[in-house]
C-alpha cells in the first residue's frame, strides 16, 4: 500500500489484474472471440505495463495507449508460446474464427502488427523510462521471432530461451 500511494499506482490497474487472475482461475478458456482475448491480454499484461510505467512516472494517455499496445504485443507472444501446455490442460486461447488451422498463424501476425505500432509510442518516452520498456518489448519481440521459425520451440518450461534473449538483449542496449 505504501509503495501504490508513494508511485501513485492506478487503483483501476491492480483491479483489472486481480479481475483477470480471477477469470483466468475460474474459467476454462476455450476458442475465445477476439475481443475476449484482448481483455485478457489487457487483464494479464497490459496492467502491469501500466503499473511499471506509473513507477516510472509516465503517466497521461501515451501510457494508457503503451500499456495497451505494449501489453497486447507480449500477451499474445505468451499465448503463443504456451499453447501446447495450455491444449494439454483444456485452455485454448486461440480466438475463434482468427487462424482455423490452429498454427497460431494470425496471432502470430497480429502480435507482429501490435509490436510494429508500439514503437513508435515507446520513441516518445524520455532515455531513462524507455529502456526497462524497450529491454521488455525486445525480449518478447525476440521470443515471438523464434517462436516463429518452423518448429518453433513453444514449450513453457524451455524458459532457457526467454532468459538467453533477455541475457543478449541486456547487454545490447546497455
Amino acid at each position: 500500500a505504501t509503495a501504490a500511494r508513494a508511485h501513485d499506482l492506478p487503483r483501476r490497474a491492480f483491479e483489472d489484474l486481480l479481475d483477470g487472475m480471477e477469470s483466468d482461475a475460474r474459467e476454462v478458456w476455450q476458442h475465445p472471440t477476439i475481443s475476449e482475448v484482448e481483455t485478457y491480454c489487457w487483464r494479464a499484461a497490459g496492467t502491469v505495463g501500466l503499473l511499471l510505467l506509473a513507477i516510472l512516472d509516465v503517466r497521461g494517455e501515451n501510457a494508457q495507449r503503451l500499456a495497451e499496445t505494449l501489453g497486447l504485443a507480449v500477451q499474445l507472444t505468451n499465448i503463443l508460446r504456451d499453447r501446447d501446455e495450455d491444449v494439454a490442460n483444456g485452455r485454448i486461447y486461440i480466438p475463434v474464427g482468427v487462424d482455423a488451422s490452429d498454427s497460431g498463424a494470425d496471432l502470430t501476425a497480429r502480435a507482429y502488427e501490435v509490436y510494429k505500432s508500439s514503437d513508435a509510442l515507446i520513441a516518445e518516452l524520455d532515455r531513462a523510462a524507455a529502456r526497462p520498456i524497450r529491454f521488455i518489448h525486445a525480449v518478447y519481440r525476440r521470443l515471438l521471432n523464434r517462436l516463429d521459425r518452423p518448429n518453433g520451440v513453444r514449450p513453457r518450461a524451455d524458459l532457457k530461451l526467454l532468459l538467453s534473449a533477455s541475457a543478449e538483449t541486456f547487454w545490447k542496449t546497455r
